[in-house]
């Protein structure tokens, strides 16, 4: 894994152990392939942490959703620690956003409500529930700034505005939500579906 990847700088600590972005060394070797990555180690302290990290990565397996983040690959436990390769959403998450400056601006809410809606949509489409979602697993990227490009998120002034600044970002397509952290998602079984009401039943698909 390290011959593949150079790691650079830390994204984001936690119980679990860290996250760093980095780049890939070399051809990629599927469309899937980002040069810009994020690598989360997960450390496996038990025999139920394990269980979390192998339900997070089978689920995001099986996820392909342009606001749910998206499993590049993931590699054996080595030492303790499971390590998965994710797709790169760099920005701060919506928490970062709220409790430095505060309440963001309309247009931008009315884009994160529907994107977030969407892939909760998605998900329970397939039986499978997040558990988790809250504005610090909420990332906003901006989609037209590279990865190691000196943005600074907290001076950008439309991010907060309610008026055409912000509107027309929006309209442009400057940002972008991802859902991340399935740590705590599980996907449904067929007979915890068939005990559900009919609705949200016919609303599942099973692949």
């Amino acid at each position: 894994m390290e011959a593949k990847y150079e790691r650079f700088e830390v994204l984001g600590k936690g119980s679990f152990g860290m996250v760093w972005m980095s780049r890939r060394i070399g051809k990629p070797e599927d469309e899937l392939d980002d040069e810009y990555v994020a690598i989360k180690e997960i450390k496996i302290k038990d025999d139920k942490s394990e269980v979390y990290a192998e339900r997070e990565i089978a689920i995001l397996k099986e996820q392909r959703h342009p606001i749910v983040i998206r499993l590049i690959r993931a590699y054996p436990v080595i030492i303790g620690s499971r390590v998965v390769v994710m797709q790169l959403a760099r920005g701060p998450n919506l928490h970062q956003l709220i409790v430095i400056r505060g309440a963001l601006g309309l247009p931008l809410t009315r884009l994160v409500s529907r994107q977030l809606i969407a892939a909760v949509s998605y998900l329970h489409g397939r039986a499978v529930i997040h558990r988790d979602i809250k504005p610090s697993n909420c990332i906003l990227a901006c989609t037209s700034q590279k990865p190691i490009h000196d943005y600074d998120w907290f001076k950008d002034d439309s991010i907060w505005s309610s008026g055409e600044d912000c509107e027309k970002n929006v309209n442009e397509g400057r940002w972008k939500l991802f859902l991340v952290d399935f740590g705590f998602a599980r996907a449904l079984e067929k007979e915890e579906v068939r005990s559900q009401s009919r609705n949200l039943r016919n609303s599942i698909v099973f692949e």
